[in-house]
C-alpha cells in the first residue's frame, strides 16, 4: 500500500455485530467475511463501473483499478468471494470512485472498516471523515508525516 492510499475492507454489517471494535489487522486479513454471505449477484459489474477490472497475478483474486491509484480487490476461496478490500488515493481525490464505493457497500449491505479497525457507515460523510483522520491525508497534507502500516 503506497503511503497516499487509505485501505479499507468492506465487511458486511451483520458480522460487524460479533466482531471486536476495533477490529484487529490480523482479523481483517484473516477472517472470510463473505463466505456464506452473498453479494450482489452484478458485483462484478458494479465494481467495473466504479474502476477498470484488472489483470491479477494470483489465483482467487480479482482487481479493479490500479495498485498504487483508487484499487479495489476480491479475493475469493472455492470460487466465492471471502474477503473485499479497497485502497483510495487522497492525493487526487475521486468522487466517482468515492460514490461507487460508497453505493456498492451499501448494495452488498456492508460497511467500510478502515485498516485501523475502524468501521463507518457507507455515507459521504462518514467517508469523508475518515479519509480527513488517516495517516495518509496528512501525508499528502505536509509530505513529512510518516505512514506506518496500522492505518
Amino acid at each position: 500500500m503506497a503511503a497516499w492510499q487509505v485501505e479499507f475492507y468492506i465487511i458486511p454489517k451483520r458480522a460487524l455485530t460479533t466482531a471486536p471494535s476495533p477490529i484487529p489487522r490480523d482479523l481483517l486479513d484473516s477472517v472470510a467475511w463473505w463466505a456464506g454471505v452473498t453479494l450482489p449477484t452484478d458485483f462484478r459489474a458494479r465494481l467495473a463501473a466504479v474502476a477498470s477490472p484488472t489483470s491479477s497475478a494470483s489465483p482467487g483474486r480479482e482487481s479493479w483499478g490500479a495498485a498504487d491509484s483508487n484499487y479495489i480487490e476480491v479475493s475469493s476461496e472455492a470460487g466465492r468471494p471471502v474477503r473485499l478490500r479497497a485502497r483510495v488515493d487522497v492525493r487526487r481525490p475521486d468522487a466517482k470512485f468515492a460514490a461507487g464505493l460508497i453505493t456498492f457497500a451499501r448494495a452488498a449491505g456492508a460497511a467500510l472498516v478502515r485498516v485501523d479497525g475502524s468501521a463507518i457507515e457507507p455515507t459521504a460523510g462518514g467517508f469523508g471523515v475518515a479519509l480527513r483522520e488517516s495517516a495518509a491525508w496528512r501525508y499528502v497534507q505536509d509530505g513529512r508525516v510518516r505512514v506506518d502500516d496500522s492505518e
